[in-house]
Order: C-alpha cells, then sequence, then structure tokens
C-alpha cells in the first residue's frame, strides 16, 4: 500500500553495506577503547548507572552492549522544532536536511575557560574563509579561537 505524500526520487549509494557496517564496527571500537569526555555531572551519573566506565578525568568509555542499547531506545522519527515552538524538520527515513552547524547558542572556549556568546569568537584561518564571522544572524560559531 502507497503512502500519502511519498515524494519520488533518485536514491544514490556511494557506500557498499560491508563498508558501512565497518564504519559502524570501528566508531563503537573508539567509543569502548577511546571513549568521550562528558562534563555534565548529572551525564555522567546516568551513563555510570547503564554501565559506562569512567576514569578521573571524565572520560566516558561506552561498551558495544551499551550504545545499541541507546541506538534502539533513539525515538523514530525525530522532530526538530523552531525558535517559536513550531516543527521544523522530520529526521525520518530519506528525508534530507542541512545544518549549517548553527544549533549552539552558546560555545565553551576550550582555551579560557569561558562561555562565548554567538558572533563573539573568532576563528582560526582557514583558505577561503574569513578569519572572523559578524554575521548578526549567525547563532553559533564553531572553530579554534585566535590567541
Amino acid at each position: 500500500m502507497l503512502r500519502e505524500n511519498v515524494q519520488k526520487r533518485p536514491l544514490l549509494e556511494m557506500l557498499s553495506q560491508t563498508f558501512l557496517e565497518r564504519i559502524v564496527a570501528e566508531a563503537i571500537e573508539v567509543l569502548s577503547k577511546v571513549g568521550v569526555f562528558v562534563e555534565n555531572k548529572e551525564a555522567l551519573t546516568l551513563l555510570g548507572d547503564a554501565g559506562a566506565r569512567i576514569d578521573q578525568n571524565r572520560r566516558v568509555l561506552l561498551p558495544e552492549d551499551l550504545v545499541w542499547r541507546c541506538v534502539r531506545s533513539a525515538p523514530s522519527p525525530i522532530q526538530i522544532f523552531d525558535r517559536q515552538g513550531e516543527p521544523s524538520m522530520l529526521l525520518e527515513g530519506l528525508n534530507v536536511h542541512f545544518d549549517p552547524g548553527s544549533a549552539a547558542l552558546k560555545i565553551l572556549d576550550h582555551r579560557t575557560g569561558e562561555v562565548v556568546v554567538h558572533g563573539a569568537l573568532p576563528l582560526g584561518p582557514a583558505p577561503g574563509c574569513a578569519a572572523t564571522v559578524d554575521d548578526d544572524d549567525r547563532e553559533s560559531l564553531i572553530g579554534e579561537p585566535l590567541r
């Protein structure tokens, strides 16, 4: 049975299923052996209670079974809302969305420990890019601070 409002479009598959499985396996290996740095105390408690190993530097090692439990528990679809609370993106199926990295309203400057509000953090030089962004419409900046 066909669903209503289904758009037909070409499907481009650039990676084989074998290669996708390898990417996932290696990502799980990184999560379990290298881990991730977590600052939030509540998140550390939740992860520890769920079976993650946490070292004294707040590095969290996520065992494979925990990663898969998290994946299985993630909602599908995921609805993203705009600032007014209206639905703006539905993350589901073959829907494609572009995010220029504007989700973070504040950035923690890892060198100074200061919280920087959007538009105030200069970026390191990159070929073909300006060293700073002062566009008032930008919600965030991500990059290496100039010092």
